[in-house]
Protein backbone atom coordinates (compact mmCIF):
# COMPACT_ATOMS: atom_id res chain seq x y z
CA UNK A 1 0.00 0.00 0.00
CA UNK A 2 1.56 3.46 -1.31
CA UNK A 3 1.16 6.94 0.18
CA UNK A 4 -2.38 7.47 2.06
CA UNK A 5 -3.50 11.60 2.27
CA UNK A 6 -5.63 10.78 5.50
CA UNK A 7 -3.54 8.66 7.42
CA UNK A 8 -1.94 9.59 10.74
CA UNK A 9 1.91 10.08 9.64
CA UNK A 10 0.21 12.08 6.15
CA UNK A 11 -1.52 14.19 8.76
CA UNK A 12 1.57 14.84 11.45
CA UNK A 13 3.74 15.26 8.16
CA UNK A 14 1.56 17.93 6.88
CA UNK A 15 1.39 19.31 10.42
CA UNK A 16 5.64 19.48 10.20
CA UNK A 17 5.25 21.21 7.33
CA UNK A 18 3.71 24.34 9.35
CA UNK A 19 6.01 23.45 12.36
CA UNK A 20 9.24 23.93 10.00
CA UNK A 21 7.87 27.00 8.68
CA UNK A 22 7.69 28.80 12.13
CA UNK A 23 10.86 27.09 13.01
CA UNK A 24 12.69 29.07 10.24
CA UNK A 25 10.70 32.48 10.52
CA UNK A 26 12.56 31.69 14.17
CA UNK A 27 15.84 31.32 12.89
CA UNK A 28 15.80 34.06 10.50
CA UNK A 29 14.29 36.97 13.72
CA UNK A 30 17.22 35.13 15.52
CA UNK A 31 19.60 36.18 12.84
CA UNK A 32 18.35 39.55 12.47
CA UNK A 33 18.87 40.12 16.27
CA UNK A 34 22.11 38.74 16.33
CA UNK A 35 21.32 35.91 18.89
CA UNK A 36 23.29 32.84 18.02
CA UNK A 37 23.23 30.57 21.01
CA UNK A 38 19.00 30.21 20.68
CA UNK A 39 19.63 30.32 16.77
CA UNK A 40 21.97 27.12 16.64
CA UNK A 41 19.08 25.68 19.02
CA UNK A 42 16.25 26.42 16.68
CA UNK A 43 18.55 25.31 13.99
CA UNK A 44 19.02 21.76 14.67
CA UNK A 45 15.31 21.61 15.85
CA UNK A 46 14.76 22.36 12.33
CA UNK A 47 17.12 19.97 11.19
CA UNK A 48 15.22 17.51 12.96
CA UNK A 49 11.54 18.40 11.72
CA UNK A 50 12.85 18.11 7.88
CA UNK A 51 13.94 14.93 8.85
CA UNK A 52 10.95 13.73 10.63
CA UNK A 53 8.74 15.53 8.03
CA UNK A 54 10.24 13.19 5.08
CA UNK A 55 9.34 10.11 7.53
CA UNK A 56 6.09 10.59 8.14
CA UNK A 57 5.36 11.15 4.58
CA UNK A 58 7.19 8.79 3.27
CA UNK A 59 6.48 6.09 6.03
CA UNK A 60 4.34 3.72 4.64
CA UNK A 61 4.10 -0.08 3.86
CA UNK A 62 7.39 -1.47 1.69
CA UNK A 63 8.77 1.56 2.60
CA UNK A 64 9.16 1.68 6.39
CA UNK A 65 11.92 -0.64 6.51
CA UNK A 66 14.46 1.09 4.53
CA UNK A 67 17.78 1.80 5.94
CA UNK A 68 17.27 5.44 4.21
CA UNK A 69 13.92 5.66 6.69
CA UNK A 70 15.79 4.51 9.27
CA UNK A 71 18.32 7.15 8.91
CA UNK A 72 15.91 9.72 8.53
CA UNK A 73 13.84 8.52 11.79
CA UNK A 74 17.33 7.81 14.07
CA UNK A 75 18.82 11.42 13.20
CA UNK A 76 15.75 13.00 13.48
CA UNK A 77 15.78 12.15 17.24
CA UNK A 78 20.09 13.04 17.36
CA UNK A 79 19.35 16.89 16.13
CA UNK A 80 16.43 17.44 18.53
CA UNK A 81 18.67 15.55 21.64
CA UNK A 82 21.44 18.00 20.08
CA UNK A 83 19.38 21.15 20.16
CA UNK A 84 17.76 20.42 23.38
CA UNK A 85 21.82 19.94 24.76
CA UNK A 86 22.21 23.34 23.51
CA UNK A 87 19.43 24.70 25.35
CA UNK A 88 20.63 23.29 28.86
CA UNK A 89 24.24 24.65 28.36
CA UNK A 90 23.18 27.88 28.52
CA UNK A 91 21.14 27.35 31.42
CA UNK A 92 24.35 25.99 32.93
CA UNK A 93 26.18 28.78 31.62
CA UNK A 94 24.09 31.20 34.24
CA UNK A 95 25.23 29.06 37.11
CA UNK A 96 28.16 27.62 36.62
CA UNK A 97 32.03 29.44 36.41
CA UNK A 98 33.88 29.42 33.03
CA UNK A 99 36.21 26.59 33.73
CA UNK A 100 33.31 23.80 34.60
CA UNK A 101 31.44 25.34 31.74
CA UNK A 102 34.19 24.93 29.29
CA UNK A 103 34.49 21.19 30.82
CA UNK A 104 30.38 20.77 30.44
CA UNK A 105 30.46 21.65 27.11
CA UNK A 106 33.48 18.90 26.43
CA UNK A 107 31.21 16.71 28.00
CA UNK A 108 28.17 17.36 26.06
CA UNK A 109 29.76 17.50 22.92
CA UNK A 110 31.70 13.89 23.44
CA UNK A 111 27.78 12.66 24.48
CA UNK A 112 26.25 13.97 21.20
CA UNK A 113 29.05 12.64 19.22
CA UNK A 114 28.69 8.92 20.86
CA UNK A 115 24.67 9.17 20.75
CA UNK A 116 25.20 9.88 16.83
CA UNK A 117 27.94 6.74 16.28
CA UNK A 118 25.56 4.82 18.39
CA UNK A 119 22.88 5.74 16.26
CA UNK A 120 24.10 5.38 13.16
CA UNK A 121 25.98 1.87 14.30
CA UNK A 122 22.69 -0.21 15.85
CA UNK A 123 19.73 1.67 14.35
CA UNK A 124 21.11 2.61 10.33
CA UNK A 125 23.93 -0.08 9.90
CA UNK A 126 22.28 -2.85 11.38
CA UNK A 127 18.66 -2.03 11.27
CA UNK A 128 17.63 -5.37 10.46
CA UNK A 129 20.13 -7.01 13.44
CA UNK A 130 17.57 -7.86 16.21
CA UNK A 131 19.78 -7.44 18.42
CA UNK A 132 21.38 -4.34 17.34
CA UNK A 133 17.77 -2.94 17.19
CA UNK A 134 17.29 -4.01 20.37
CA UNK A 135 20.20 -2.08 21.54
CA UNK A 136 19.16 0.71 19.49
CA UNK A 137 15.73 0.93 21.81
CA UNK A 138 17.67 0.74 25.15
CA UNK A 139 19.73 3.70 23.62
CA UNK A 140 17.21 5.85 22.90
CA UNK A 141 15.48 5.12 26.47
CA UNK A 142 18.66 6.22 28.03
CA UNK A 143 19.35 9.36 25.61
CA UNK A 144 15.69 10.06 27.01
CA UNK A 145 16.49 9.57 30.65
CA UNK A 146 19.93 11.70 30.15
CA UNK A 147 18.10 14.82 29.07
CA UNK A 148 15.75 15.00 31.61
CA UNK A 149 17.99 14.45 34.16
CA UNK A 150 20.38 17.52 32.58
CA UNK A 151 17.04 19.63 31.95
CA UNK A 152 15.63 19.12 35.20
CA UNK A 153 18.97 19.58 37.36
CA UNK A 154 20.01 22.61 35.57
CA UNK A 155 16.25 24.20 35.21
CA UNK A 156 16.52 23.87 38.95
CA UNK A 157 20.00 25.20 39.79
CA UNK A 158 19.09 28.36 37.57
CA UNK A 159 15.98 29.00 39.12
CA UNK A 160 17.28 28.83 42.36
CA UNK A 161 19.36 31.56 41.13
CA UNK A 162 17.34 33.44 39.92
CA UNK A 163 14.79 33.38 43.25
CA UNK A 164 18.59 35.33 44.85
CA UNK A 165 18.15 38.23 42.45
CA UNK A 166 15.83 41.27 43.56
CA UNK A 167 13.96 41.89 39.90
CA UNK A 168 10.95 42.15 38.98
CA UNK A 169 10.90 41.28 35.56
CA UNK A 170 13.19 37.45 36.37
CA UNK A 171 9.91 36.36 37.67
CA UNK A 172 8.24 36.08 34.57
CA UNK A 173 11.46 34.29 33.92
CA UNK A 174 11.73 32.10 36.76
CA UNK A 175 7.36 30.29 35.60
CA UNK A 176 8.61 30.34 32.45
CA UNK A 177 11.86 28.45 33.23
CA UNK A 178 9.58 26.18 35.30
CA UNK A 179 7.29 25.69 32.72
CA UNK A 180 9.77 24.78 30.03
CA UNK A 181 11.78 22.68 32.18
CA UNK A 182 8.85 20.53 33.47
CA UNK A 183 7.48 19.96 29.95
CA UNK A 184 10.67 19.00 28.58
CA UNK A 185 11.14 16.47 31.03
CA UNK A 186 7.65 15.27 31.26
CA UNK A 187 8.00 14.33 26.97
CA UNK A 188 10.99 13.03 27.30
CA UNK A 189 10.13 10.78 29.97
CA UNK A 190 7.02 9.41 28.16
CA UNK A 191 9.21 8.83 25.22
CA UNK A 192 11.85 6.94 27.38
CA UNK A 193 8.67 4.88 29.04
CA UNK A 194 6.99 3.94 25.24
CA UNK A 195 10.65 2.72 23.82
CA UNK A 196 11.49 0.55 27.39
CA UNK A 197 8.03 -1.16 27.08
CA UNK A 198 9.06 -3.13 24.56
CA UNK A 199 12.29 -4.22 25.55
CA UNK A 200 11.09 -5.52 29.17
CA UNK A 201 7.70 -6.91 28.19
CA UNK A 202 8.85 -8.58 25.07
CA UNK A 203 5.40 -6.99 23.44
CA UNK A 204 5.25 -4.86 21.03
CA UNK A 205 2.14 -3.92 21.94
CA UNK A 206 0.09 -3.96 25.07
CA UNK A 207 -3.14 -6.05 25.26
CA UNK A 208 -5.83 -2.86 24.64
CA UNK A 209 -5.71 -2.15 21.41
CA UNK A 210 -7.19 1.45 21.43
CA UNK A 211 -4.37 2.54 24.09
CA UNK A 212 -2.16 0.86 20.99
CA UNK A 213 -2.98 3.16 18.64
CA UNK A 214 -2.78 6.04 20.97
CA UNK A 215 0.93 5.06 21.92
CA UNK A 216 2.47 4.65 18.60
CA UNK A 217 3.05 6.99 17.00
CA UNK A 218 1.91 9.45 18.88
CA UNK A 219 3.87 8.96 22.59
CA UNK A 220 7.33 8.06 20.43
CA UNK A 221 7.53 10.64 18.05
CA UNK A 222 4.95 13.86 17.66
CA UNK A 223 4.51 14.58 20.97
CA UNK A 224 8.10 14.53 22.26
CA UNK A 225 9.23 16.71 19.35
CA UNK A 226 6.28 18.52 18.62
CA UNK A 227 5.47 19.94 21.78
CA UNK A 228 9.37 20.46 22.92
CA UNK A 229 10.24 22.37 19.74
CA UNK A 230 6.68 25.28 20.05
CA UNK A 231 7.55 25.53 23.70
CA UNK A 232 11.01 26.37 23.10
CA UNK A 233 10.33 28.77 20.56
CA UNK A 234 7.70 30.32 22.81
CA UNK A 235 10.05 30.83 25.40
CA UNK A 236 13.90 31.32 23.74
CA UNK A 237 12.72 33.16 20.67
CA UNK A 238 10.42 35.82 21.21
CA UNK A 239 10.13 38.58 18.86
CA UNK A 240 11.58 42.17 20.18
CA UNK A 241 8.79 43.69 18.58
CA UNK A 242 5.84 41.66 19.93
CA UNK A 243 6.86 43.18 23.29
CA UNK A 244 4.88 46.01 24.17
CA UNK A 245 6.07 48.76 26.42
CA UNK A 246 4.08 50.12 29.31
CA UNK A 247 4.89 52.80 31.84
CA UNK A 248 8.15 52.43 33.06
CA UNK A 249 9.07 48.50 31.45
CA UNK A 250 8.17 46.27 29.43
CA UNK A 251 5.38 44.03 29.28
CA UNK A 252 7.14 40.42 30.57
CA UNK A 253 4.62 37.75 29.92
CA UNK A 254 5.99 36.04 26.83
CA UNK A 255 9.92 36.39 27.90
CA UNK A 256 12.72 34.28 28.68
CA UNK A 257 16.02 35.43 28.63
CA UNK A 258 15.33 38.10 26.56
CA UNK A 259 17.97 40.55 27.19
CA UNK A 260 16.70 43.90 26.21
CA UNK A 261 13.96 43.30 29.01
CA UNK A 262 15.98 41.77 31.63
CA UNK A 263 18.05 44.65 31.86
CA UNK A 264 15.90 47.58 30.91
CA UNK A 265 16.07 50.68 33.16
CA UNK A 266 13.07 51.23 34.50
CA UNK A 267 13.83 54.04 36.92
CA UNK A 268 17.57 54.42 38.10
CA UNK A 269 20.55 52.36 38.11
CA UNK A 270 21.30 50.88 41.25
CA UNK A 271 24.86 49.78 40.54
CA UNK A 272 26.86 51.43 38.10
CA UNK A 273 28.89 48.43 36.73
CA UNK A 274 33.00 49.35 35.87
CA UNK A 275 33.14 48.35 32.47
CA UNK A 276 36.58 46.79 33.12
CA UNK A 277 35.01 44.30 35.56
CA UNK A 278 34.44 40.52 34.12
CA UNK A 279 35.63 41.75 30.72
CA UNK A 280 31.98 43.83 30.82
CA UNK A 281 31.80 46.01 28.22
CA UNK A 282 28.32 48.36 27.73
CA UNK A 283 26.76 48.51 24.42
CA UNK A 284 23.29 48.73 22.47
CA UNK A 285 22.85 44.68 22.98
CA UNK A 286 24.75 44.57 25.90
CA UNK A 287 23.30 47.37 28.39
CA UNK A 288 24.33 47.62 32.41
CA UNK A 289 22.65 45.08 34.22
CA UNK A 290 20.14 46.69 36.52
CA UNK A 291 18.27 45.40 39.71
CA UNK A 292 14.87 46.30 41.02
CA UNK A 293 13.29 46.09 44.10
CA UNK A 294 10.27 43.40 44.60
CA UNK A 295 9.08 45.41 47.84
CA UNK A 296 8.28 49.21 46.61
CA UNK A 297 9.36 49.35 42.80
CA UNK A 298 11.82 51.71 43.95
CA UNK A 299 15.78 50.67 42.64
CA UNK A 300 17.58 50.26 46.29
CA UNK A 301 21.70 50.30 46.61
CA UNK A 302 22.96 46.38 47.93
CA UNK A 303 24.32 47.04 51.64
CA UNK A 304 26.85 44.29 50.81
CA UNK A 305 29.52 45.47 47.33
CA UNK A 306 30.29 41.57 47.04
CA UNK A 307 26.56 40.13 46.87
CA UNK A 308 25.19 43.48 44.56
CA UNK A 309 28.62 42.01 42.08
CA UNK A 310 27.92 38.86 42.26
CA UNK A 311 23.80 39.50 41.45
CA UNK A 312 25.42 41.48 38.42
CA UNK A 313 27.31 38.69 36.84
CA UNK A 314 24.40 36.14 37.45
CA UNK A 315 22.44 39.02 35.25
CA UNK A 316 25.10 39.05 32.61
CA UNK A 317 25.36 35.50 32.19
CA UNK A 318 21.93 34.61 32.07
CA UNK A 319 21.00 37.29 29.37
CA UNK A 320 24.02 36.67 27.51
CA UNK A 321 22.88 34.53 24.94
CA UNK A 322 26.09 33.65 23.43
CA UNK A 323 27.67 29.76 24.16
Amino acid sequence: MGFEPGSIFAVSGYLWIILSIVLFIAIYEQHASMRMGPRRILLFLYAGTLLRMLWFFFNFSGNSSLSLMAATNRLAICFQLTGISLLVLIWAKSVTDVSFHINLVKICVTFNVVVYIVMVITGIIFYNNNDAYFINILFICFISLVSVAFVFTYSLALRIKLTTVQCRELEAVVKKLTRVSGILSICFFLRSICFAYSPITGNSKTPVDWINSIIYPWFFYQIPELIPAVVIIISIAPRVSVFRKREGGYDTESVVNEHEVLVHHVESPIHNHNSSDDGYTPSRFNPPPILYSSSNGQNQQRRNGDENRDENVILDRITSIEL
